[in-house]
């Protein structure tokens, strides 16, 4: 659903630091949320840009979507979670 998924109110991403100790795991530090200007579905509908001006690398990153099908189904909830260790050039 190009018009569903294009709404980037339907993303929420938030970025954190860790502190590296000798010992295993980490409370967040420095949490904070990112603002998605926009998003645009490719014309074969299957890669989505965001358009995040704030991003930068970090230790802890948190993408959360609300995605629907062309078929108009229920909406399906994704999380994933990564880290970006560096940044290329835009492609805009």
């Amino acid at each position: 659903d190009k018009e569903f998924t294009e709404n980037v109110t339907h993303y929420k991403i938030q970025t954190w630091s860790l502190k590296r100790t000798a010992n295993y795991g980490s409370r967040h530090y420095d949490e904070r949320e990112l603002v998605v200007k926009s998003a645009v579905l490719s014309q074969d509908r299957r890669t989505l840009f965001l358009e995040i001006p704030e991003i930068h690398p970090t230790w802890g990153m948190e993408m959360r979507c609300e995605l629907k099908g062309a078929a108009g189904n229920e909406p399906v909830t994704r999380v994933i979670h990564n880290s970006i260790h560096h940044l290329g050039k835009g492609l805009f």
